[in-house]
């Protein structure tokens, strides 16, 4: 006699014990989580204190392989947290498994009590109790390792026929920010220059779509304006950068564009959309400006106080469209050309150094 242990479609064959009261029978167990993705857990969804209309989350299969026999057992049910200990147990009512049958049990029948399998008789330890203010506040477990264990137990003798148990590994809700490009739409869009802008946002989450819609004129929140038809949307991103691709419709000189990105996260109630904050940006083509003598002497004056090590800093502002005002500030007290001169004169005299360069 012999009990096949199956988890996670790794079995494992293990002599079971020879005790004479049930030597008749043979007990196959075969089980699993039916979506082991699951990275965030409702608690509602296994809990006994509710109807048969949960989403169905675990099975566990009892089969009777004695070809004469049948079995009467009832099923011992125990929730374990990492983090609190045990947090409930309980005990079924008491089935028959007819020989060369099999009994499919989900967690839809253990808190369904019309159901035959029904958890009948279940206790809440007081670390479940501890719980509870927890869940209260989100309606979701929090981020833990939750063990389930199912012991078939024979129900004339009590002894243990078989056991399955198996780990939950619950994540928190998954937080996403926007980086660029652009800034919340509650703030002046942002001019973007780049007509194939790269998007960057940061996320515990894997999976995402993205959207990016056009703001119509007259409208006055990006909730309004990411209900237009998409000027662009991709799903299922893996990875939190994505660079407008050239393929897609180009971006229009002077319009304002709304994006969002949506992490997506496999719940026990199936797959959940967590969308981002909405971001704008106005879209404007470069356009090359007539730098007047003045200005280009500060310009001179500056590569020369900076150097080549520094350059890539002034290059940078050129690409960014900066160029300058002829408005100078030292420690924030205004200064003219000749005072710039006589600065440049010191850096190049080895009277004053750089320390760094920064742009704000």
């Amino acid at each position: 006699m012999y009990i096949i242990f199956t988890m996670k479609n790794l079995k494992i064959l293990i002599p079971s014990l020879l005790i004479a009261s049930f030597l008749h029978a043979d007990v196959i167990i075969e089980n699993g989580w039916l979506n082991p993705s699951i990275e965030v857990f409702y608690a509602a969804d296994m809990t006994l204190e509710t109807s048969r209309f949960q989403p169905l989350i675990l099975r566990v299969d009892i089969r009777n392989t004695d070809l004469v026999s049948s079995i009467r057992v009832y099923l011992f049910l125990e929730i374990r947290s990492g983090k609190y200990g045990r947090l409930a147990y309980g005990d079924s009512k008491k089935f028959t498994i007819p020989a060369n049958s099999t009994v499919l049990v989900t967690n839809r029948d253990l808190s369904n009590p019309e159901s035959e399998q029904a958890i009948d008789d279940y206790h809440i330890d007081e670390a479940g109790d501890d719980l509870k203010d927890v869940v209260f506040k989100t309606g979701m477990l929090p981020a833990d390792t939750y063990t389930f264990r199912i012991d078939v137990m024979d129900a004339v003798s009590g002894t243990l026929l078989d056991s399955w148990s198996d780990e939950l590994t619950v994540s928190a809700l998954s937080f996403i920010e926007l980086n660029s490009p652009g800034g919340p739409f509650t703030l002046d869009p942002p001019v973007v220059f780049n007509s194939l802008p790269t998007f960057q946002w940061t996320s515990s989450a894997t999976n995402f779509d993205f959207k990016l819609c056009e703001l119509d004129l007259g409208q006055i929140s990006g909730e309004e304006a990411m209900n237009n038809h998409p000027k662009f949307e991709l799903k299922n991103i893996v990875g939190n950068v994505l660079q407008y691709p050239s393929y897609a419709e180009a971006l229009e000189d002077g319009q304002i564009y709304c994006w969002q990105v949506i992490p997506k996260v496999m719940t026990s109630g199936g797959e959940l959309g967590i969308p981002s904050e909405i971001w704008s940006f106005r879209f404007g083509e470069r356009r090359e400006e007539v730098i007047l003598p003045e200005r280009y002497q500060i310009l001179v004056i500056l590569s020369h106080i900076v150097g080549g090590d520094y350059e890539t800093v002034l290059n940078r502002l050129k690409s960014d469209g900066y160029s300058p005002t002829g408005k100078l500030l030292l420690n924030g007290i205004s200064i003219d050309l000749s005072k710039l001169s006589a600065l440049a004169k010191d850096f190049a005299d080895g009277k004053l150094k750089i320390k760094d360069v920064s742009i704000e």
